[in-house]
């Protein structure tokens, strides 16, 4: 666990969402103590508190579920909303624009919202004809 602790933390998902998929890892540990978990077992504890912290119903603003989370991304729905803006930043190598662009994918088939990605990491070689490349496989606008 410590190794995931160091790999979630990484990542920056935040403290407590870290130590919730941690506590619940361990509880389903002890829960079934003559059998070792697996990596699909760690794989659904992953997703199932990630769905909980980030809220499962992005296309609204009115709780469906039992796990409504008002810190949860709430995206503009209709064209009188201002629009909504995603800043990503990070250190270099990290994914930043290959999440963009499944991000930018997800929004629009997904949830069918429009969306407009924007290059701004500019200084690095060939990062403007990468989310290019990502802006064509997502089906959206770019400037």
């Amino acid at each position: 666990l410590s190794n995931l602790e160091e790999i979630l933390m990484s990542s920056d998902i935040g403290v407590s969402t870290t130590y919730q998929i941690l506590e619940d890892l361990r509880e389903i540990a002890a829960s079934c103590a003559d059998e070792k978990l697996d990596a699909d077992d760690v794989d659904c504890v992953l997703r199932g508190t990630l769905i909980q912290a980030l809220g499962d119903f992005p296309n609204t603003k009115e709780p469906q579920q039992s796990n409504y989370n008002p810190c949860a991304i709430n995206f503009s729905t209709s064209q009188s909303e201002l629009p909504s803006v995603i800043f990503v930043m990070g250190a270099n190598g990290m994914g930043k624009t290959t999440t963009i662009g499944k991000l930018a994918y997800r929004l629009r088939e997904e949830n069918k919202l429009k969306v407009l990605l924007c290059a701004a990491d500019t200084f690095r070689a060939a990062a403007v004809e990468q989310l290019q490349e990502w802006a064509v496989r997502a089906g959206t606008d770019i400037v």
